[in-house]
């Protein structure tokens, strides 16, 4: 009989397909085994996400480890021959799967994997890693549901892997790519730029990651500079109707400026508005000089197409504007609804659906229907009767030549788990069959009538002045009437007469406004229209157009970019607030730092560009290779390379470098754990109790020997702090001592931040309460998050020396500081000493120069 081994991604995958395609039950995580209806036995196997991963840089030279940047760039030592690495917690489903395809040598191995970019190389970089046999034959079943019979009809439909060599070139070269700009610009940026501030370690950088960050720190930026700027719109009142002032003319004069006045920022320039008053009220002057006006009137209808069904970016908006849920969030909940079985696959950034699936889809949404409207009578949706088949079959969301992977998202026609939904699962199980009923419906048709009230006579340079009046109401509601919306009654024109006097002129004052801060929703927009942003009440028709013309030129892709933002955040770069997404200190620091250096970095546009080709490579419509790719992104990394170190401040970059040994055995120096001698190994020393704790021999501004080293392992071994002295700071070269203690995490030593305790007798001026004592600073609870340093601007504090300097805080009366000391000449000044309330930071404002 045939042998077939089928390749899941998660081991819950792996026990839906067994059970689909042999009619069995399944536990655990395999092998599951099982004979097909037509006898071929099956086997289904997982993995558990990605089992290989690329190597770390120190595989292919040991030096890459020092972060030296005269070492750069990282590369493989052959050329684009990536080594791949099993992760450490892949070992049993790496044996399973090794021994799987050894026994199907000869065979078929099908892909099960998620049917994206990322599950092709999950899948590949498996079956290479475990040496699968040649002589096999491989290939593709690319599931959009996890029914039943969705998988069999994947799995019967399979075609041949090397059809999907285009999709996973381009996923192979992402993959690659990332590793090489990250690796490389992470390295110059965190040993050549200003040091972050607060708990920072290094300056992450990413070929995604950075021009998200800069789209919300551009947008931070433009918040705080904006000055808001008055404008007027004028209003005409015609037998008790306000009509609207029409300035068409006047925006579209050469003369526009002299007639309207002009905005502050060019972004305004399309409002038709008056941008200053007095030319506003010349308006209304010259409106009511004659106040003889002809009224006229137009009936209008419009037809509204159905939206098209949700894709996973759209759903993620809804649920942070409704939820303040974030994109996580969201992907979370429609891969359990996907698991379920109640959704059609969730990592799609396609709102079109196939032509083939008409009969089936209408079929499925009759059941989910039915369903809702016995077991939940009260949703609007229950109460609306489903539409004719042949309404539904003949939508425009079924089109083909939309279609390239996966479809718009749907319901599956599955109803045993709908009972078992609640909150915000529930809720996105029905906007999704809300969605499909909406794209699935008739148009919406409206009818409408425009007045015109038009000055006769009138002199120059307004005349004739215009007003205008509109009123629209639905006709028949089509889609609309799956969505419960309050009604507000429309209010008709009075009866037209065709002369009619003004009988006033209303200017009304408002202020530009500054745009809002980012949200997962908006900022899902700029990432996947590189940084472009949509009004939300643009009509569906004019956004789908615009976004025609930015398809594939976004940040990321749909299954990537809710981990993009959850990035940014874990690095600090940008931080929550609500659902603000606001950029921090050191998220600044960086962009404003790259900006110099290596703009490109920083570039959304440029970045659509790069994904644009990722896309044609996944298509086979580009001819550019691998190869191709990477060689032009190495040549931007070498260029940054030196644009880093000619504009770096750091001191030693340029300095000889000692070079990475194998280590040789130093003498008297025991490591205390596993009483073998440490070893040097150049620049640092290595403990062999402590595997991957790199030792270096100048850490802190000084340099250290190996028998110090030893009694710092021993601190830490005997949990506690080693007190070291003579350090120096990297800006200035101020002196101080510390408590370092061993991060095995991190695995590297850190200055000991110790539990607060109170200081006896000195209370904040502020709050009363008594200074918290932190090891290396205080802090006074009427300032939280400001650090009183014990050492600061070249003098040593006590906690009652803050004291006065708090009380002028307070005061609004900064204090005189004396004793201060200049890094520069070691010569004592006077200083008042203030905070900075945006950085939350200690800074000197001077009665007297300091001397040079």
């Amino acid at each position: 009989m045939p042998k077939i081994l089928l390749v899941a991604e998660k081991p819950a995958a792996a026990r839906d397909f067994a059970a689909a395609l042999t009619g069995g039950s399944f536990g655990g995580q395999g092998p599951h085994r099982g004979t097909m209806p037509d006898g071929t036995e099956l086997t289904v196997v997982s993995a558990r996400g990605h089992l290989f991963e690329l190597a770390k840089p120190e595989t292919y030279d040991p030096k890459f480890g020092a972060w030296n940047v005269h070492d750069l760039p990282i590369v493989p030592t052959k050329l684009w021959e990536f080594v791949e690495e099993p992760r450490a917690d892949g070992g049993s489903l790496l044996d399973l799967l090794r021994q799987e395809a050894k026994a199907h040598a000869g065979c078929e191995i099908v892909n099960g994997c998620d049917a994206e970019r990322e599950g092709e190389v999950i899948f590949r970089k498996a079956l290479r890693g475990v040496g699968a046999p040649s002589g096999t034959t491989y290939s593709r079943m690319w599931a959009q549901t996890m029914t039943v019979s969705g998988l069999q009809e994947a799995f019967a439909s399979r075609l041949p892997l090397k059809d999907y060599n285009g999709l996973a070139q381009a996923g192979f070269t992402r993959d690659q790519a990332d590793w090489l700009v990250g690796m490389n610009v992470t390295v110059l940026a965190t040993k050549t730029l200003p040091r972050g501030r607060g708990d920072w370690k290094v300056w992450s950088v990413g070929r995604v990651q950075t021009p998200t960050l800069a789209l919300i720190v551009a947008r931070d930026l433009l918040i705080e500079n904006f000055v808001p700027q008055k404008f007027w719109e004028a209003y005409g009142t015609f037998g008790g109707l306000e009509a609207k002032a029409e300035l068409d003319a006047c925006a579209a004069s050469p003369d526009r400026v002299k007639l309207l006045g002009a905005p502050a920022v060019s972004s305004e320039r399309d409002k038709k508005v008056f941008w200053d008053k007095a030319k506003g009220e010349a308006f209304a002057a010259s409106a009511k000089a004659p106040p003889t006006y002809r009224a006229t009137e137009k009936k209008t209808s419009r037809t509204e197409k159905p939206p098209l069904p949700f894709d996973l970016q759209e759903m993620q908006k809804l649920m942070s504007k409704k939820f303040g849920l974030t994109a996580t969030d969201t992907l979370a909940i429609l891969q359990k609804l996907y698991d379920a079985k109640l959704i059609s696959y969730p990592r799609t950034d396609c709102r079109y659906l196939r032509e083939d699936m008409k009969d089936k889809l209408y079929a499925s949404l009759a059941d989910v229907h039915a369903h809702l409207k016995a077991m939940r009578p009260a949703l609007h949706l229950s109460q609306q009767e489903l539409m004719p088949k042949k309404v539904a079959v003949a939508a425009r969301a079924f089109d083909d030549k939309q279609v390239e992977g996966h479809y718009g998202l749907v319901p599956t026609g599955e109803l045993n788990g709908i009972p078992a939904l609640t909150g915000n699962d529930l809720f996105a199980f029905l906007t999704v069959v809300q969605t499909t009923l909406m794209a699935l419906d008739e148009p919406a048709k409206y009818r409408g009538v425009t007045r015109r009230y038009t000055q006769e006579g009138g002199t120059e340079p307004y005349a004739p002045a215009v007003f205008k009046a509109t009123r629209e109401q639905i006709d028949f509601p089509g889609f609309n009437r799956w969505v419960k919306r309050e009604q507000k009654p429309t209010v008709a024109l009075p009866p037209i007469n065709e002369s009619q006097m003004l009988e006033a002129v209303t200017l009304k004052e408002l202020t530009t406004k500054p745009p809002e801060h980012f949200t997962d929703a908006t900022l899902l927009d700029a990432m996947k229209y590189a940084g472009e942003t949509f009004d939300e009440n643009i009509p569906e028709e004019q956004r789908e157009a615009m976004v025609e013309v930015m398809k594939d030129k976004g940040i990321g892709t749909a299954a990537t970019r809710a981990n993009i933002i959850e990035k940014i955040l874990v690095r600090g770069f940008v931080i929550r607030e609500k659902s603000r997404l606001l950029s921090t200190e050191n998220g600044r620091l960086l962009c404003r730092e790259l900006a110099s250096r290596a703009p490109s970095l920083l570039s959304a546009k440029l970045t659509g560009e790069w994904e644009l080709i990722l896309k044609k490579m996944e298509r086979n419509t580009t001819p550019m290779t691998r190869a191709e790719f990477l060689d032009a992104l190495l040549a931007n990394v070498v260029s940054m390379k030196a644009a880093f170190i000619k504009d770096t401040a750091r001191a030693g970059i340029n300095e000889p470098v000692v070079p990475v040994t194998a280590g040789t055995p130093v003498a008297g120096a025991m490591c205390p754990k596993s009483k073998e001698p440490l070893l040097d190994r150049g620049p640092f020393f290595e403990a062999p109790g402590f595997p991957g704790v790199r030792l270096w021999k100048s850490a802190f501004g000084r340099a250290w020997e190996a028998a110090e080293f030893v009694a710092l392992l021993e601190s830490h071994l005997a949990k506690k702090p080693y007190h070291a002295t003579g350090l120096k700071s990297a800006t200035g070269g101020r002196a101080y001592e510390a408590d370092l203690v061993l991060d095995e995490t991190l695995k590297k030593l850190v200055i000991h931040t110790p539990e607060p305790t109170k200081v006896k007798g000195v209370k904040c001026p502020k709050s009363g309460k008594l200074l918290q004592d932190h090891g290396g600073y205080f802090e006074a609870a009427g300032w939280p998050g400001v650090k009183l340093w014990k050492n600061a601007f070249g003098k040593v504090f006590a906690a009652e020396d803050y004291v006065p300097v708090l009380q002028g805080w307070k005061d609004g009366k900064p204090f005189d500081v004396a004793g201060l000391v200049s890094a520069k000449s070691g010569k004592a000044y006077t200083a008042k000493i203030v905070v900075d309330e945006k950085t939350a930071k200690m800074k000197l404002d001077f009665g007297t120069m300091p001397p040079a």
